[in-house]
């Protein structure tokens, strides 16, 4: 797929030979197609005539960036309200994105309203889209809800599912802000005793004929070694730290015993298993409402893991369904879900009320997290305090000693 820079024209003479209000205005943008041919093509189902176009090497639109969920937030919610109150699609995406600001999200969303105009469905159009467009469960919600004919329901499902990951990514990063601000500060005091006070101290004690004592000698040396082979030590752990990712992004054997690791981690290891089943669960609860199969919506919800030994528990879980067993045997063999989650889906299965059983399961697990989440951060942000003022008094104590021994002697000789 190529991106060409391209200049049209309105065209002049619209249906029934009138011409159309705007007709003749010049029009500039970007837009991905196989080869200059189909650009006119695309262009022309616009009501637009081709000028020129140069094919485009390099684009502020890159292909790494990520869509924005706030923007995808507020985007589906007010093609929602449009469709709502009996606007068509075309003109509801066309008037919701006119509000978009990320770049990315636009170039994505005019090229979706070139295929629709092309004749597919939406569903199609959402699954043709470049750099993998919404993603797969978008893609396969649309295709869903075209079925059912609820497409204002699903714009709807969509916005409340990117708001809610937003509110999920602000809470962890407010729970994880103070321990790191700790770390930051006590790493910076560290640094700056051993660079800046340890040198002259040693030659005050020197000079005073004082003999440091064993805290303040290892001081010393630790401050001396950090000195000389501090840069070297640093690089060594830079380098420990890229290829340990280079090997956890390569060999996933590697990732997948670093991610048991995570899931053992004393206080922060059922944390981080809540907060990855939680997401989990909400992707299979917007699919399953969607009109998706459980299978299909299983496997969707999958791409909401990234912990791949969750994720290996969860292919092995949609192997036993697509094998014949019931949901219900099925989860009994698997460690996936948690206890109380596992039993309010096996009541679902059986009432045949699924969906309400997922979503009561997903508000006591939110309810939950929210009451241990800021309990576990606060034991270990206790903890990092203590640990903090341990290693400062440590170093206080191994400083000011050895000169109070010294000012000590000094009084006594006079």
């Amino acid at each position: 797929m190529n991106r060409f820079a391209y200049r049209a024209m309105t065209a002049g003479v619209g249906h029934g030979g009138v011409s159309p209000d705007g007709a003749g205005q010049i029009v500039r943008g970007l837009l991905e197609a196989p080869d200059r041919l189909q650009l006119q093509q695309l262009l022309h189902r616009q009501g637009l005539v081709l000028l020129s176009a140069r094919r485009r090497w390099l684009s502020l639109v890159m292909p790494w960036q990520k869509l924005d969920r706030a923007e995808l937030a507020s985007f589906f919610e007010r093609a929602a309200m449009l469709m709502t109150a009996g606007i068509p699609l075309l003109d509801a995406l066309a008037k919701s994105e006119t509000m978009v600001r990320q770049r990315r999200l636009r170039h994505t969303l005019k090229q979706l309203r070139m295929e629709l105009l092309a004749g597919q469905s939406l569903g199609q159009a959402v699954s043709t889209l470049p750099h993998g467009g919404f993603g797969a469960l978008a893609t396969s919600l649309f295709q869903a809800a075209e079925q059912t004919g609820q497409l204002g329901n699903c714009f709807e499902r969509l916005a409340a599912h990117y708001r809610w990951q937003l509110s999920w990514k602000q809470q962890n990063w407010q729970a994880m802000r103070y321990p790191l601000m700790v770390i930051g500060v006590v790493l910076m005091l560290l640094s700056m005793i051993s660079q800046q006070l340890l040198p002259g101290l040693s030659g005050l004690l020197q000079s005073l004929g004082s003999q440091p004592s064993l805290a303040a000698k290892l001081l010393m040396q630790f401050s001396g070694a950090v000195g000389r082979f501090g840069g070297v030590v640093l690089i060594g752990l830079v380098g420990l730290s890229v290829a340990v990712g280079i090997a956890a992004t390569t060999l996933p054997r590697v990732r997948t015993i670093i991610d048991r690791l995570r899931l053992k981690l004393p206080l922060l290891g059922e944390l981080h298993r809540d907060g990855q089943i939680i997401p989990y669960t909400h992707a299979w609860l917007l699919a399953w409402q969607a009109g998706v199969p459980l299978l299909r919506g299983l496997e969707l919800a999958r791409a909401a893991l990234s912990n791949r030994s969750l994720v290996e528990q969860a292919k092995r879980l949609e192997q036993q369904l697509a094998d014949g067993q019931s949901l219900s045997i099925a989860l009994m063999g698997s460690r996936l879900l948690p206890p109380l989650l596992q039993d309010l889906v096996l009541m679902g299965e059986q009432t045949g009320r699924l969906d309400q059983c997922l979503q009561q399961g997903l508000t006591l697990l939110e309810r939950q997290l929210a009451i241990t989440w800021p309990r576990r951060w606060s034991q270990l942000q206790n903890s990092l305090l203590l640990l903090a003022g341990g290693m400062i008094l440590w170093v206080l104590a191994a400083m000011m000693l050895p000169v109070y021994q010294a000012v000590g002697q000094l009084g006594r000789g006079f």
